[in-house]
């Protein structure tokens, strides 16, 4: 009997706490809420295709450079949006924004040079989570998950040291959206009639690959290997909400 595939795996546990997360939220008799919500997110992205592009064509073939790129790992940003609640469901809608930098400082036929790259994007989420443990009357554990469409983008900009304009925008090099499903369990705690704070780790998952080809390229000077330069981008994090509810609860 085969194993299922981790993404298909993920994929039908999405599905499944989806559905049964519509469920609560239409079949209840509660009074319903909404809620605004800002906050700020942490991802370990760790994309594999823009490290490979990164750490093994570009910091290979600038061993000695006096700073190297660094590899992409943790990207941060802001995030916001509107939630639906009723009894123990919790229907959102969140936007968000994440960005990491990173410089390198090298010589190349005897001119310094600095080289910025840019790896950033945004992404929209529809998810629906239940309170599945009320700890207490203030803290509750949920778990649920939903879809996204995220952007990843690549930009990058290589100037001579000596006449670096600080304020030069970097030169996009792609642009990709990717659909997937997000698996999280939040952490809810009350502080008062109408705020909680909310600590969601997360795990997401995209339906298709990320191709850093044309930065592999950008980087290395020509075309690098494409089988290693196409590859998955799923990784996780964390989210840390404010939520404001129009109504005392």
């Amino acid at each position: 009997m085969s194993i299922p595939s981790h993404s298909k795996l993920m994929r039908t546990l999405t599905l499944l706490l989806f559905i049964l997360g519509s469920c609560s939220l239409f079949s209840q008799n509660y009074q319903s809420n909404i809620s605004i919500q800002i906050g700020g997110q942490a991802r370990f992205s760790n994309p594999g295709p823009v490290n490979f592009a990164i750490d093994s064509l570009f910091n290979d073939i600038h061993r000695s450079a006096r700073q190297s790129l660094s590899p992409v790992k943790w990207t941060m940003g802001f995030s916001g949006g509107i939630g639906y609640h009723k009894g123990r469901a919790n229907l959102r809608l969140l936007g968000s924004v994440y960005s990491f930098t990173s410089t390198a400082l090298y010589t190349q036929s005897g001119e310094d040079l600095r080289r910025d790259l840019r790896f950033s994007g945004m992404e929209g989420s529809l998810t629906l989570t239940s309170e599945l443990i009320p700890i207490t009357d203030i803290f509750g554990f949920n778990v649920g998950g939903g879809l996204s469409a995220t952007n990843f983008r690549m930009a990058t900009l290589v100037q001579a040291e000596s006449s670096f304009d600080e304020a030069a925008d970097l030169t996009d090099i792609s642009s990709q959206w990717k659909v997937g499903f997000i698996i999280q369990t939040p952490f809810r705690v009350g502080i008062g009639p109408q705020v909680k704070v909310s600590v969601e780790p997360f795990y997401q998952v995209f339906f298709s690959p990320i191709n850093a080809a044309a930065l592999g390229e950008e980087l290395f000077g020509q075309a690098g290997p494409l089988d290693k330069l196409r590859g998955d981008a799923d990784h996780a994090g964390f989210t840390a909400t404010i939520m404001v509810y129009l109504r005392r609860n």
